[in-house]
């Protein structure tokens, strides 16, 4: 797989073929589905809806 960065006890990502690869345990944390597809993408949808709250609602609160 290769390399990986430990957050407390979580991996939050890792690298695979020059990439970073966000874990869900990454995506939890952060709160909110960024709208990029990720692979490890825990919500359910992956394209954000109209009603969806932005990253920046989400920072706000």
């Amino acid at each position: 797989m290769g390399e990986s960065v430990a957050n407390d006890d979580r991996r939050d990502f890792y690298v695979e073929d020059g990439r970073v690869v966000f874990t869900a345990a990454f995506h939890l944390a952060r709160g909110y589905c960024c709208r990029s597809g990720c692979r490890h993408c825990p919500y359910d949808q992956h394209v954000a809806a109209a009603d969806d709250p932005s990253p920046e609602d989400v920072a706000s609160k």
